[in-house]
C-alpha cells in the first residue's frame, strides 16, 4: 500500500476477518493511507469463514452480510459527495502485535507438484521446485494455497492444530457483526 501515492484522494479501507476480531487493523490501514496522502471516508471490517480455521465463519459473508456490504458502499457514495471531515476509526497505537501458534499450510501425499500454490502465495513462501513445503519464516498462515490448491492437498495439520483449533472453533462461535465507520460530514 505505501507504494500508492494520493493527492488529498478519498479512500475506503476495507478489513475482512474470520470472526474473531480485526484488532488494530482498520486503524493500520486508515494510518497508512493517511500517510500516503489520502483522505478516508469510510472504512469497514467484515466477516468471512476463518482462513485457518474454517468452521469459524462458515458461510460468510451470508445474505445479511451483503445486505450490509451494500449499505456500506451506498452510504460510503453519499459521503464521497460531500465535503466530509475526520473519521474515527477505533484501536490501538502501537498496534497489537500479532502472535499465533506453529502451525503452517503443508501438503499431503495427495500433492501433483503442480505448483498452484507457489504461483499465488503473496509472500513467496512455497518453492515451485518444491511446493510440498512452506518457508515458515515468509509464511503469514493467510490460507491461500489451501484454496487454489486443485486437488485438496494443502491443509494445516498436526496435533497443535487440532487442539488449537478445537479451541477456537468454541471460543469464536458465537457470530460477530459486520462494523462500519464514516468521516463527518460537514
Amino acid at each position: 500500500l505505501r507504494r500508492f501515492k494520493g493527492d488529498n484522494t478519498p479512500a475506503v479501507v476495507v478489513a475482512v476477518y474470520g470472526n474473531r476480531h480485526y484488532d488494530d487493523a482498520v486503524l493500520e490501514l486508515h494510518d497508512i493511507m493517511t500517510a500516503c496522502g489520502f483522505r478516508t471516508l469510510s472504512a469497514g471490517a467484515f466477516i468471512a469463514q476463518h482462513s485457518i480455521f474454517p468452521k469459524v465463519g462458515a458461510a460468510r459473508p451470508d445474505a445479511e452480510d451483503m445486505a450490509d456490504i451494500r449499505r456500506f458502499a451506498e452510504k460510503s457514495l453519499s459521503v464521497l459527495a460531500t465535503d466530509f471531515g475526520a473519521i474515527e476509526i477505533p484501536g490501538n497505537r502501537p498496534y497489537k502485535v500479532p502472535g499465533g501458534i506453529p502451525i503452517w499450510p503443508t501438503a499431503s501425499r495427495k500433492c501433483n507438484g503442480c505448483g498452484a500454490c507457489a504461483k499465488c502465495c503473496p509472500t513467496g513462501a512455497i518453492d515451485p521446485a518444491a511446493p510440498k513445503g512452506v518457508n515458515k519464516e515468509k509464511c503469514i498462515k493467510c490460507g491461500r494455497c489451501i484454496v487454489v490448491c486443485p486437488t485438496k492437498a494443502r491443509r494445516f495439520y498436526g496435533i497443535k492444530y487440532s487442539l488449537a483449533a478445537a479451541r477456537f472453533n468454541t471460543a469464536f462461535a458465537a457470530r460477530r457483526e459486520n462494523e462500519m465507520w464514516f468521516a463527518s460530514q460537514r
